[in-house]
């Protein structure tokens, strides 16, 4: 049976109203009706992750370093997740032994928790606790349920709505002692259409707190430049190649290249256009006669099948082990990985190095084909435009002239350090 992308994106619209419904109180008929109606439209009352997380002063003289990151959970620790733990580690690693270490998880409860954090222990939210390293779980947080905070707390918020409540927290607590680390992994408000959530996301880069930022890739710092947003102390990193993927990279030269092309299809993240992709492919089966001897995979979120014609179809394996990714990366010959916002994203960096003939997309500043030969990066990044160019790679495939480029940023595989300044960032913490 043929699933279709219309109808599993009628699936998650009918999922999304279903789990939209606000709680409504009883009234009059006519207001009872409209109530009715807003619930069956899934409108909102609240911005629910925003929600206010209370706080009690507590005494305490060691420096405790506090993660505040939305879930914990195995199936979405990957990406800039994994980076925010890698931070946080590295960063605690910099100070003494006397320092104590506390994950807030803001959005989901505390099951399936990563292998990373086993020697955490869970203290409930209130809890005055002398543990070294805690979790504690925020989301059902209230004014009857309040954090323990003391002088020498340091906050490292990772997404905009955890930026927003320790930022809240932080201006009711008011000492100058705290300090507020902001881990900026890509130009969030670019995640909604111009809306509430837009200018909450946004007025958490315009902060009155003094705040330490914290930019993946100097595209994306170069970027806020751009946009003229200051903070109080800015440091940058360059992306770097995960090391359990990196150790596959020396099999590029054993390995032979096939008549297939990956795309990182993400249907449910709007910046990774995946439409554009579909409709890329659907053109390129159109106009291209050999389209039917190539395969077509679909690594990033697990999708249905979606059919270009009555005989080809795009893939989807999903998420992937590194090692099922590796192979399909050592592979493929070509590959389409786009990002609508200033932040490579890893994909198309990682599909290059590989020697994978990469189709991408230019935004504002950004530009990935300088990372590597192998990167094409288009301003139109329209359909007609990358159809016309994946014709072309494939064509120069076939006729054996696909030719390999050459790194030009090695920082993304070399061995220096991810964060090299940490101590600098550590010193500037002691000085505020």
């Amino acid at each position: 049976m043929k699933y279709h992308l219309k109808s599993f994106l009628k699936t998650k619209i009918k999922q999304f109203i279903c789990t939209k419904k606000p709680n409504f109180s009883c009234g009059s008929k006519a207001s009872l009706d409209v109530k009715k109606n807003q619930a069956f439209l899934g409108i909102e009352e609240t911005i629910q992750e925003v929600k206010a997380l209370d706080y009690k002063h507590t005494n305490g003289s060691k420096t405790r370093l506090n993660l505040v990151v939305p879930t914990l959970t195995k199936q979405h620790v990957f990406g800039g997740l994994s980076t925010a733990f890698d931070f946080f580690k590295q960063l605690s690693g910099t100070f003494s032994d006397d320092i104590d270490k506390r994950i807030l998880v803001m959005d989901t409860d505390l099951h399936d928790i990563h292998d990373a954090f086993k020697d955490y222990s869970i203290v409930l939210l209130g809890e005055e606790s002398t543990k070294t390293n805690q979790i504690v779980c925020c989301k059902n947080r209230s004014q009857t349920k309040k954090l323990p905070v003391t002088q020498q707390d340091i906050f490292i918020v990772t997404s905009w709505w955890t930026a927003y409540v320790i930022q809240d927290l932080l201006r009711s607590y008011q000492s100058k002692r705290l300090q507020l680390i902001y881990l900026i992994q890509d130009y969030e408000p670019g995640f909604y259409a111009w809306s509430s959530r837009y200018a909450l996301a946004d007025s958490t880069y315009h902060t009155s707190l003094p705040t330490i930022a914290v930019f993946n890739t100097y595209d994306l710092y170069d970027n806020f430049k751009l946009h003229n947003y200051e903070f109080f102390k800015e440091f940058v990193f360059h992306p770097k190649m995960n090391p359990n993927l990196k150790k596959y990279l020396p099999q590029i030269n054993t390995v032979a290249k096939t008549k297939k092309i990956i795309i990182y299809g993400r249907p449910s993240t709007d910046r990774n256009a995946f439409l554009n992709i579909v409709e890329t492919l659907r053109l390129w089966v159109k106009s291209y006669g050999s389209a039917f001897q190539w395969e077509i995979v679909s690594l990033g979120e697990k999708h249905p099948a979606v059919y270009l014609n009555d005989t080809i179809s795009i893939k989807s394996e999903g998420k992937v082990s590194l090692q099922e990714y590796a192979e399909h990366l050592l592979t493929s010959s070509i590959g389409i990985s786009l990002m609508v916002s200033p932040h490579p994203s890893y994909p198309p960096l990682e599909m290059a190095y590989f020697g994978v003939k990469t189709i991408t997309n230019n935004y504002q500043n950004k530009d990935v084909s300088t990372y590597h030969e192998n990167i094409t990066s288009f301003t139109d990044y329209s359909p007609i435009n990358l159809a016309h160019n994946l014709q072309n790679l494939c064509e120069s495939f076939e006729q054996n002239s696909l030719s390999q480029g050459k790194p030009l940023n090695l920082t993304f595989i070399d061995d220096t350090p991810t964060f090299p300044f940490l101590k600098e960032l550590k010193n500037q913490l002691t000085e505020i």
